[in-house]
């Protein structure tokens, strides 16, 4: 399981526990991305956009866990591809 029943993460907020954000990349490598396949794209060394779309959509997941995977080991700039990831707004009681 990913973080306790009752946690919630969000990514980019400040205080965010970085073993928590460390746990978070690892299930997203481990568990989301078949290793051989990521190697393989890692390996092209090409990060379009539409490269990052066709990879995503071939392993059959969102573009933006693969942007946050290749920007986790510094392979894509922090500010690429941002608007691939899904943002969710949370309305506050």
């Amino acid at each position: 399981m990913l973080h306790g029943k009752k946690e919630l993460f969000l990514e980019g907020t400040n205080g965010l526990d970085k073993d928590k954000e460390n746990e978070a990349n690892i299930f997203a490598e481990q568990e989301l991305i078949p290793t051989h396949k990521f190697a393989t794209f890692i390996e092209r060394k090409k990060f379009s956009k539409v490269s990052i779309i066709s990879f995503a959509k071939d392993i059959g997941i969102s573009p933006g866990i693969v942007v946050g995977q290749l920007q986790h080991k510094n392979l894509l700039n922090i500010t690429f591809c941002n608007d691939l990831k899904q943002r969710f707004k949370w309305d506050h009681e």
